[in-house]
């Protein structure tokens, strides 16, 4: 007959030694305890002995999310305690196949990866906010249960800020700041203002002044204009780049506009007439003159000399 001194080196405690309050990590824990019976020892296990249940694996987390806008495996952590495999995952009533639908890993033989493969969403065709309960049965202890919400975190479609005019002038006759009005919309505050690939400094090149009513007015200073040199039908493409949304385009052209004419001079009034001239005194009459001396007769011209006859011609 056995006798307690023959189990040399065995873990083993008298039945008068159990710790029903034993726990995992206690060092009482799951021991083998003797009783020596009337005609022979008996070894007990600690739970058969006193009938306690065993200590139910856990998970950790219990809930996940599952994003329809990145759809991803669900993974939990199995901490095994007293059990040491997953007998079956169930959803809706329905066993999942483990290999297709699900993995279990053991970790470090206390724990274990137990993923929900993000195909087997995909085959539910889920909707946002739908809960899908996973029953996980073990060989041993109550089943835990891993919950799934299905949420979607595409972002909200935003609206961009928009200008009005897109388009304006810049005249070299008569050269001013450009001026567009922002509408915000979803966006509030211009980020940078861009052209030709480089920044503006803004309060230098630029100034944005909020309406304070949905609206905000963007100034391109002259100055800046000024700088570039530029000539007629030239085109600056300014990049307005806001918080949030999509940036916007105002493009300035260079024109050259002629100088407008001047304005006639109004027509003066007209010369009052003058006084007529007050008649003045009758003159003497003019007194009768001398008659004219008849003309003396004047001396008779004398003849003129008559010619002298030539020489005849003698023949020769």
């Amino acid at each position: 007959m056995m006798d307690i001194a023959t189990f040399v080196g065995w873990d083993i405690a008298t039945l008068d030694q159990f710790n029903p309050d034993a726990v995992p990590g206690d060092s009482d824990f799951h021991t083998w305890y003797i009783d020596q019976g009337n005609d022979y020892p008996r070894l007990w296990w600690q739970y058969e002995s006193h009938g306690g249940e065993p200590v139910s694996a856990t998970i950790d987390p219990m809930t996940a999310n599952y994003d329809l806008n990145n759809p991803d495996d669900v993974v939990t952590a199995i901490t095994w305690n007293d059990a040491t495999e997953v007998d079956s995952v169930e959803y809706n009533g329905t066993e999942l196949i483990e290999g297709t639908d699900y993995t279990v890993e053991d970790i470090d033989g206390d724990t274990a990866t137990l993923t929900i493969l993000a195909s087997f969403f995909e085959g539910q065709d889920p909707a946002v906010d739908d809960e899908l309960d996973f029953t996980i049965n073990f060989d041993a202890g109550d089943s835990a249960t891993l919950t799934v919400t299905v949420i979607d975190t595409t972002p909200a479609p935003v609206e961009s800020a928009t200008i009005d005019p897109t388009t304006a002038d810049y005249d070299l006759n008569n050269p001013d700041d450009v001026v567009t009005t922002i509408t915000w919309n979803d966006a509030t505050e211009v980020d940078s203002v861009e052209y030709n690939g480089t920044e503006l400094v803004e309060g230098t090149a630029y100034t944005v002044t909020d309406n304070n009513d949905g609206t905000a007015t963007l100034t391109i200073l002259v100055s800046f204009f000024e700088g570039q040199e530029p000539a007629v039908d030239d085109e600056l493409d300014f990049t307005i780049n806001f918080d949030a949304g999509d940036s916007a385009t105002l493009t300035v052209t260079v024109v050259e506009e002629p100088d407008e004419p001047g304005k006639p001079d109004k027509p003066g009034r007209p010369d009052e007439p003058g006084k007529p001239d007050e008649p003045g005194k009758p003159g003497r009459p003019d007194e009768p003159g001398k008659p004219d001396d008849p003309d003396q007769p004047g001396k008779p011209e004398k003849p003129e000399k008559p010619e002298k006859p030539g020489k005849p011609v003698k023949d020769k």
